[in-house]
């Protein structure tokens, strides 16, 4: 009874692992074939799907995050295309310490803009790398162009023209000139390099990376570079003013001695105005008398 026992347990421990088996291999095959598999009907090495994704997110230094991104992207087998790194600045204000210094209070906010290429076989993992590096995504995003049929018809028409020029050089057709001839051949070669280019988004898929960082606060001491705060001391000052008063009295005194004719002038007329106020009183003052 016991062996009947344990033989029951054996064949239905068999029976779930063939069945967790057909189920794990049901899996991989289906993975297979999301990656294998296009939308327009191809399949095998006939499907091109060029993947491209984007991913916005928080870090706590974008310059040191930077560099991580970018031996992570060497250790999947890709690179940096595009690195730019800039400092927003959003606010600032200038306190005046001395005469001859100030202190610059500035607010920015970091953000580095990142353009990679990255083997699409390694593209989802190299993401969640990237995911794993900052502590907020803001976005996220990945798109899959499906260019298998773009990439098949580049094919047909590559080969039909190879085909015409092959005919038109074994029939001496006069009607195919030498310059339709030209045109035809840099069409054939337009069709292979589409599909080098096609290859090789299919290969190498582009990710836009974004990092910034909260607003940072920097302190610096610079030179007054405000000219017209640089001023004497009051000493020097009411010095220079004294000497610039005497200056102009002096200048004055030149005034008056280029236009001493006009002054003599002025204390004649002056002088003859006074005469005819008196002469005027006296008559005033007699004829009063008189009567």
């Amino acid at each position: 009874m016991k062996a009947l026992y344990c033989l029951y347990i054996l064949s239905c421990s068999l029976f779930i692992f063939s069945c967790n088996n057909s189920t794990i291999k049901q899996q991989e095959d289906v993975a297979a074939l999301s990656d294998t598999t296009s939308v327009n009907g191809f399949s095998g090495d006939e499907v091109k799907l060029v993947k491209t994704a984007g991913l916005h997110c928080k870090v706590h230094e974008v310059e040191k995050s930077a560099r991580v991104v970018s031996a992570l992207a060497q250790q999947f087998g890709g690179m940096v295309f595009n690195l730019s790194t800039e400092y927003e600045e959003t606010g600032r204000n200038e306190l005046q310490l001395s005469d001859d210094s100030l202190m610059i209070v500035t607010v920015a906010t970091p953000q580095a803009n990142m353009t990679l290429r990255i083997p699409s076989q390694n593209l989802e993992a190299f993401m969640y790398g990237v995911a794993d590096i900052g502590y907020f995504t803001r976005s996220s995003t990945l798109n899959i162009d499906d260019r298998s049929l773009q990439y098949m018809e580049n094919i047909l028409k590559q080969k039909n023209r190879t085909a015409v020029i092959a005919g038109s050089s074994i029939r001496s057709d006069k009607s195919f000139t030498h310059t339709r001839s030209i045109e035809v051949k840099d069409d054939v070669i337009d069709k292979q390099l589409a599909n080098k280019n096609i290859d090789a988004q299919v290969n190498y898929s582009t990710v836009s990376l974004t990092l910034y960082q909260n607003q940072v606060i920097r302190k610096e001491v610079v030179a007054n570079y405000a000219v017209n705060d640089y001023q004497l001391p009051f000493s020097q000052r009411l010095g220079n003013a004294i000497a610039n008063g005497w200056q102009l009295f002096q200048s004055f005194l030149l005034v008056l001695a280029h236009l001493w004719m006009f002054v003599f002038i002025a204390a004649g007329a002056y002088c003859y105005y006074r005469f005819l106020q008196h002469k005027r009183k006296m008559g005033s003052l007699a004829l009063k008398h008189s009567s």
